[in-house]
């Protein structure tokens, strides 16, 4: 997604709730104190293996295996810093998978909610495995 687009976003539509974009990407806005995920699209909903109600029950930490979650990620992503990185994620069922989480503070600068974009991971480990 170009910046000027992640920019232009409203961060909520007429009815209060968080809105997304249309993306192929799966896409999720949290809340920066709690973790809590405001709003995630279909394309998140089914790489993650939940429903998209279900999802919204989520909070960032249940999207990650534990070593990921206990890292520090919630308090990188606090940061408001826009960046980019390579992560392990987890599923519902348990399984884990690699993305590139890409992340945009959300509204006027006020930070209360992040917008994170899950693209395929390209980067290769040390191991050589991806």
């Amino acid at each position: 997604m170009e910046k000027g687009a992640v920019a232009a976003m409203s961060p909520k539509d007429h009815g209060g709730q968080r809105r997304l974009p249309t993306s192929p990407f799966p896409m999720w806005i949290f809340e920066t104190g709690s973790g809590a995920i405001l709003a995630a699209n279909e394309a998140a909903a089914e790489a993650y293996g939940y429903s998209r109600d279900e999802l919204l029950t989520c909070r960032v930490h249940d999207l990650c295996p534990p070593h990921v979650a206990s890292g520090g990620l919630l308090e990188m992503l606090r940061t408001r810093e826009p960046w980019m990185g390579t992560f392990e994620q987890r599923r519902k069922d348990g399984s884990t998978f690699e993305v590139d989480l890409a992340m945009v503070e959300m509204g006027d600068g006020g930070g209360s909610a992040i917008m994170v974009i899950a693209y395929p991971a390209l980067v290769h480990r040390e191991d050589g495995a991806r």
